[in-house]
């Protein structure tokens, strides 16, 4: 059997609503919850150390020279009045750098891992001969208007349309739930989010969303199997939608934001193309990871591992999980604005299973495959990848508190448990899996976890407050800085673009 361990997942996950299909249960998002992208959301560097990402040679980019020993010894001595740095090579960092370049600006590229693309990650096994598993963001959700969806046409990516409303859910006697039940359970489901709705209508004070949704799931009085599938729903459309446990998503705030209308799709070959693009003809410099932002009148100094580079100003798109863990030092600190949002976000995890089997065992119909488990949450989720691949294999979901205690299993004790919920579903006699591939987002160093969410107590100022610059010289960019598309790659790629032209319109009398 072979196993991979993997890294993260940026949001990539759609939230749903159900609708009766094909004598099943099919689940369509709310419009409100169309929030994440669909990939919105991921880091890298997995706990395995396996580089399974880009190379500079393989990007068509520049490297530059690393300064094993600077000749520079302070802020006034940058190399030009135009070098901008950029801390990461994720989608914000790439946009970021595209933009200034356009301009004729001089961004340089610092990026810890051995890839560029951060939480967008795309794994290519030889055994399965083209076939893209994409271990970070999978998801463009909502089309229209959307700029990752421009950039696919431009570049003609090729991309696949799959149907939320598409999905069948066995309860946990492994039947498909019938039209009857999915009424009720949708009706009781609509009850519970709009009375959720009208309590936070009510109030200022903040308090955990799973304080109100237990008293709201309590006051309808269910039977236990039907209690039990209410869980189900709310944890796929919150804990898989947004990343965090319910016990911690803000129950004033958890679904602020927006989306895009229009198909929800995902890049067979690799979402990572995206990423290659973008970095395509930048100055990369890879395997630098950084350990000191400073800043003073004159410009900014960053040291990595392997050096010291300086410029006029710096885009950091560190992800709020490694801001969060003080493992990168701010020389002067960061202002309390700024460190006080960044410690109100939370940061999620929404963890990927992949799992090959030497022959198909489920219905060849949906795009998705629910599971009222017990817990609720754990495997409830899976996406029916062989309509995709045109191979036999399955892509199942944790998040929030499941999927970061998931994440101290081994891969083998990870496909144990899957495998128990799929012969629950589907029979004890299914096979073993022939391939396991194990996302470990929250162990990432580069990432911290998947993607951003609204704490208790956290509101969208505190993305807010991480789009206004440090003294003229720091300038915050990645998902967690939309205050509209947080968790979403389309978000993460306009912030970038939103810190270059701040960049540009302060500093471009010196430029």
């Amino acid at each position: 059997m072979e196993r991979v361990n993997q890294g993260l997942e940026l949001a990539a996950y759609p939230g749903k609503k159900q609708a009766a299909k094909g004598g099943a249960l099919a689940m369509k998002r709310d419009r409100f919850l169309r929030l994440m992208l669909g990939g919105a959301a991921g880091a890298s560097l997995v706990s395995c150390g396996q580089g399974w990402g880009l190379n500079a040679q393989q990007s068509s980019s520049k490297q530059v020279p690393s300064p094993q020993s600077p000749s520079m010894t302070g802020l006034t001595q940058a190399e030009s009045s135009r070098r901008v740095l950029i801390i990461g090579a994720g989608i914000a960092g790439l946009a970021a750098a595209r933009q200034l370049r356009s301009r004729g600006w001089d961004p340089v590229v610092l990026e810890g891992r051995d890839r560029v693309g951060g939480r967008l990650w795309s794994l290519r096994p030889s055994a399965l001969k083209g076939v893209a598993l994409d271990l970070g963001a999978s998801w463009i959700h909502g089309i229209q208007g959307n700029p990752i969806a421009a950039l696919a046409q431009q570049w003609q990516i090729p991309t696949v349309a799959t149907d939320v409303e598409n999905q069948w859910l066995y309860d946990w006697e492994s039947r498909l739930v019938d039209d009857a039940r999915h009424d009720r359970l949708e009706q009781v489901l609509g009850q519970v989010l709009a009375q959720q709705n009208r309590l936070r209508e009510k109030r200022s004070t903040d308090r955990p969303l799973l304080a109100d949704l237990q008293a709201l799931v309590q006051r309808a009085n269910l039977t236990a199997d039907d209690e039990r599938a209410v869980w189900m729903l709310l944890k796929g459309s919150i804990e898989h939608e947004y990343a965090g446990s319910m016990a911690e998503l803000s129950a004033n705030e958890w679904d602020a934001g927006d989306g895009f209308e229009g198909a929800d799709v995902l890049f067979p070959t690799g979402y990572d193309s995206i990423a290659r693009r973008l970095s395509s003809g930048l100055t990369l410099q890879l395997n630098q990871m950084v350990r000191r932002i400073e800043h003073d009148q004159q410009g900014v100094k960053i040291t990595t591992d392997r050096g010291e580079w300086v410029g006029i100003a710096a885009v950091v798109t560190l992800p709020i999980g490694v801001l969060q863990s003080g493992q990168v030092t701010f020389a002067p600190a960061l202002p309390d604005t700024h460190q006080s949002a960044i410690n109100r976000l939370g940061m999620g995890i929404l963890n990927k299973i992949y799992l090959e089997f030497p022959r198909s065992f489920w219905p060849s119909e949906p795009d998705w495959i629910g599971f009222v488990s017990d817990p609720p949450g754990l495997w409830n989720e899976w996406v029916n990848f062989q309509r995709v691949s045109d191979r036999p294999i399955l892509l199942g979901f944790n998040a929030a508190q499941q999927g970061r205690e998931l994440e101290a299993l081994s891969d083998g004790q990870q496909a144990a448990s899957a495998l128990k919920a799929l012969r629950r579903m589907f029979g004890p006699k299914i096979p073993d899996p022939t391939a396991v591939w194990v996302t470990r987002w929250g162990r990432d160093p580069f990432a911290g976890g998947s993607y951003s969410f609204l704490r208790v107590g956290a509101t969208l100022s505190d993305r807010g407050q991480l789009t206004k610059p440090v003294a003229d010289r720091l300038f915050f960019a990645g998902e967690a800085t939309s205050r509209n598309h947080a968790a979403t790659v389309h978000g993460a790629y306009r912030s970038g673009q939103r810190a270059a032209d701040q960049i540009m319109a302060i500093h471009h009398a010196s430029a």
